[in-house]
């Protein structure tokens, strides 16, 4: 060895050497597994059963043939979970939800055009709701259209209406829809095996053990088809998130100081009238009650005028006898104090 090395010449041959040998040891390398795993492959199935019924799963107890059916089906649920991936979509999976606020001066005639916008694009209404303000009617509106026809539709808006505000946010949810497919797919599968299974069970245990699984799957089965429908749907269809707001002029951003200075300037005129307007509807409103005022108050201002003279009157007869009772002259004769009175 030590001459090998001391030869230059066989240094140079030591790197090839080398290249040679390290591949003829990753060749039997392999082999031994590959001779390993065919080893257990060959060992009977009693004991493969047995290793499975030592770790307490469900299933333990089945005869080896249906013990084998069903490690073929949990095989199965692995491959689709394992394939289950970004390159095996085509394309993207995107949801699109969009916000409009609109404002309109002809209420009635926009919402009634709302539906046959829908169905020129093919959508629906979701939900609605309106309320009534003193400034006006406001609606809110959930639309679900045709994702293709979202740009269609929301263009449409604007015929009767002025969008105010307009948004579209994007979400990707195309992990979501292959993890969700890809174990439907699983399911599906595991659950063609327990079925054939069950036709092969020998025992009442085989048979009511593969029964509650197959159950389960089952009761998972529906759940992730619901899932998969609505995120199809979310896919399929957009929603429009969509408000409106009557009103009597149209709010119209301005950003110079002549133009903000003259709009609040009509503006303030407007409120102006609209304060005047008020107080007119105000005024008309309480003539009832002025009217019942004036019956009721009139009549009672004149009796406490008379009883006011009669009461003056009385005082002043009484005044009069006490001084002559004082002097010792005999009384005046009484007269009518309405008499007495000068005319005019």
């Amino acid at each position: 060895m030590k001459r090998f090395k001391s030869n230059p010449r066989n240094r140079k041959l030591l790197p090839v050497l080398l290249c040679l040998i390290l591949p003829l040891l990753s060749v039997l390398a392999a082999c031994s597994n590959t001779a390993k795993d065919q080893a257990e492959s060959l060992l009977p199935a009693t004991e493969q059963w047995a290793a499975y019924d030592s770790t307490g799963n469900a299933g333990a107890g089945l005869s080896v043939e249906n013990y084998a059916l069903m490690q073929n089906a949990k095989s199965g649920e692995e491959v689709a979970e394992a394939s289950a991936d970004g390159s095996n979509a085509e394309g993207r999976y995107v949801t699109a939800t969009a916000s409009v606020d609109l404002q309109t001066r002809m209420y009635d005639a926009f919402v009634s055009s709302i539906q046959a916008k829908l169905d020129e694009v093919g959508g629906y209404i979701e939900s609605n709701n309106e309320y009534n303000y003193d400034s006006g009617r406001n609606a809110y509106y959930v639309i679900r259209v045709p994702a293709e026809r979202l740009d269609a539709f929301l263009d449409g808006l604007s015929a009767n209406a002025t969008v105010i505000s307009r948004s579209v946010q994007l979400t990707d949810i195309t992990d979501n829809m292959i993890q969700t497919g890809s174990r439907k797919k699983a399911l599906e599968a595991e659950e063609k095996a327990l079925l054939s299974i069950l036709e092969k069970a020998e025992t009442v245990d085989e048979i009511i053990k593969v029964q509650d699984r197959l159950s389960q799957v089952r009761a998972e089965l529906e759940s992730y088809t619901q899932s998969l429908a609505h995120l199809q749907n979310l896919v399929q269809y957009s929603t429009v998130n969509m408000s409106i707001q009557e009103v009597e002029r149209i709010t119209t951003p301005k950003q110079t100081f002549g133009a903000l200075a003259g709009s609040g300037f009509v503006n303030s005129l407007k409120n102006v009238g609209a304060g005047l307007r008020n107080f007119a509807i105000w005024l008309i409103s309480i003539v009832p009650y002025l009217v019942l005022i004036v019956v009721v108050a009139v009549p009672c201002f004149f009796l406490l005028r008379s009883l006011r003279r009669k009461r003056k009157a009385h005082q002043a007869d009484a005044t009069a006898t006490a001084n002559v009772s004082g002097s010792g002259l005999p009384p005046a004769p009484k007269t009518d104090s309405a008499a007495a009175e000068p005319k005019g």
